[in-house]
């Protein structure tokens, strides 16, 4: 298995406690730019609990490693404080400082800060907890892939598209560039947005600056493709990322944002009609009502540009939909 599917195997594994993992690390310069104000202990937190994520998600780190870097960090901050607050107490006593002033720089460089932050990350559930609260994380929703029935059947984690987009567009930088005017070419193929299909899309047509969702299915197995059990725990994803951003950031690991998780042999059983209906209930709502985002004006519109894949995938789609007569 790939570095970059491990990410996505420990989501299904963990119920996907950082599912919007991409979403807080593109939120890092606009969320903590304070234009030179004074740091409260809540910001020294985030900072915090940001580069544990960041070892979590890019490092791939596990948990107990995480933790004895955490509490390595703890002992070496407590150690240059007292270090601090001994050279200071050696220099007022030097400089006759009077004891009252000589306290309240004590008080000042106490640390209380950093010491705040780590006891509210000191553990892998608090640190969760504290992901869940503070980086716009879209709980994943469990699906029963035959709800009618009294049986309880498999079941898939879908991750609601609106809330998705929600998220990733809380981030003003990133919505900027999601919301503005598309551009027009005459007569010049470059992207989604000349060709006559976003042309004569109705949805296109009322919102100009609606989003152009791109999905893609994938593959992947999360054991040894080499082993015995090659194929019996085979995952499909679905992801999606936007056709409206830059064209360089498109491909970009931070950009791109899971929607489903399934198991190979589910769909096999079940077919995609609990997917796909998932998925285009809320690209339905998009579609007619569009999504109220703090921080925008307007409400946001889109619908699904086009769906990609490779072969093996974009013929499962298809002979899925044919088989259930589904029209994705």
């Amino acid at each position: 298995m790939s570095r970059c599917h491990k990410g996505s195997a420990d989501v299904d594994a963990s119920h996907q406690q950082s599912s919007n993992a991409e979403t807080a690390r593109m939120q890092e310069e606009s969320e903590f730019d304070t234009g030179g104000e004074t740091y409260d202990e809540n910001t020294y937190t985030k900072h915090l609990g940001l580069f544990l994520l960041k070892l979590q998600e890019d490092c791939l780190l596990s948990s107990s490693t995480i933790q004895t870097i955490l509490d390595g960090f703890k002992e070496l901050t407590s150690l240059l404080i007292n270090s601090i607050q001994q050279t200071v107490v050696n220099i007022c006593q030097d400089s006759n400082i009077f004891s009252d002033v000589s306290s309240q720089i004590l008080t000042a460089v106490n640390g209380e800060m950093l010491t705040t932050a780590f006891t509210e990350l000191s553990s892998d559930w608090k640190r969760k907890q504290f992901y869940k609260n503070e980086y716009n994380f879209v709980e994943p929703q469990t699906v029963r892939y035959n709800v009618e029935s009294s049986v309880f059947t498999s079941t898939f984690q879908y991750i609601p598209l609106q809330d998705s987009l929600k998220a990733l567009l809380t981030n003003k930088k990133l919505s900027s560039q999601l919301l503005q005017q598309v551009p027009k070419r005459p007569n010049i193929l470059s992207s989604f947005s000349d060709g006559t299909v976003y042309q004569e899309h109705p949805v296109y047509q009322n919102h100009p600056q609606a989003l152009q969702i791109i999905l893609y299915a994938d593959e992947f197995d999360v054991v040894n493709p080499l082993g015995v059990h090659a194929s019996v725990h085979k995952l499909l994803v679905f992801y999606y990322t936007v056709a409206n951003i830059d064209r360089h950031l498109q491909s970009k690991k931070d950009t791109i944002q899971v929607v489903a998780i399934c198991k190979s042999s589910d769909i096999k059983v079940y077919g995609m009609t609990a997917v796909a209906n998932a998925i285009l209930s809320d690209v339905k709502l998009l579609e007619l009502q569009g999504i109220a985002v703090s921080g925008v004006p307007q409400r946001v519109y889109g619908t699904t540009a086009f769906i990609a894949g490779d072969n093996l995938n974009s013929h499962m789609i298809v002979y899925n939909t044919k088989q259930q007569n589904h029209c994705v």
